[in-house]
C-alpha cells in the first residue's frame, strides 16, 4: 500500500479507553504519518484536599455538584497545555475524536498549531450537548448519528471507526 501521508504529521487527541491511542497511532504511522498522541486521561484524577473539602460544602449546602468535575477538568487541562506547548513545529492535521473531552482551551490551542482540525464526535449530540461550544472550532466535524446530520447539515456524515487489521476471535 502507498504512503500517501509519508512526511505529513497528525495531532490526534483521543480518549484513553482500551488502548485506542496506541490503535489510532499504530494506523497513521502506517499510512506515513508522523503521530503525536494528545491522550485524554479518562482515569479519575485525585483533587487537592482543599477542593474536596470546597466540594462538599457547595454539594450539601449549595446543591452544586459540579465543583470536583470542574477542578478535575482544570488539572487535565493543565497537564494537555503543559504538553502542547512543548511542541516546536506546526502540524498538518489534527484529529479530536469525542473533542467534548477536552477543555476548549486545548483545543484552541491544538488549533493554532495546525493547518487543519476535525472533530469526530461519536456519541450523540443530545447525549453530550457541551460538544455544541466546540462546533466552531472545527475545520471539518463530523458525526455518526444521522439525526445530528438533520439539525446541523453543515456537518459531515460517516460510520463509526473499526480498524480492519483486529482478527474476530
Amino acid at each position: 500500500m502507498e504512503r500517501e501521508f509519508e512526511g505529513k504529521s497528525i495531532l490526534i487527541g483521543v480518549p484513553n479507553y482500551v488502548g485506542l491511542p496506541e490503535r489510532f497511532q499504530e494506523n497513521l504511522q502506517f499510512l506515513g504519518f508522523k503521530v503525536i498522541i494528545l491522550e485524554q486521561d479518562t482515569s479519575e484524577v485525585k483533587i487537592p484536599k482543599k477542593d474536596a473539602l470546597i466540594h462538599i460544602y457547595k454539594k450539601f449546602l449549595l446543591k452544586d455538584k459540579t465543583h470536583k468535575a470542574q477542578k478535575r477538568n482544570e488539572i487535565k487541562e493543565t497537564k494537555n497545555l503543559k504538553f502542547l506547548n512543548e511542541i516546536n513545529e506546526n502540524i498538518d492535521f489534527a484529529l479530536f475524536i469525542r473533542p467534548d473531552l477536552f477543555s476548549v482551551n486545548v483545543v484552541k490551542k491544538v488549533k493554532e498549531l495546525s493547518k487543519k482540525i476535525i472533530g469526530y464526535q461519536w456519541d450523540g449530540i443530545s447525549r453530550y450537548p457541551a460538544i455544541k461550544k466546540y462546533f466552531n472550532l472545527f475545520d471539518k466535524f463530523f458525526v455518526f448519528d444521522s439525526h445530528d446530520l438533520k439539525l446541523h447539515p453543515n456537518f459531515n456524515f460517516t460510520t463509526n471507526f473499526y480498524f480492519d487489521d483486529l482478527i474476530n476471535s
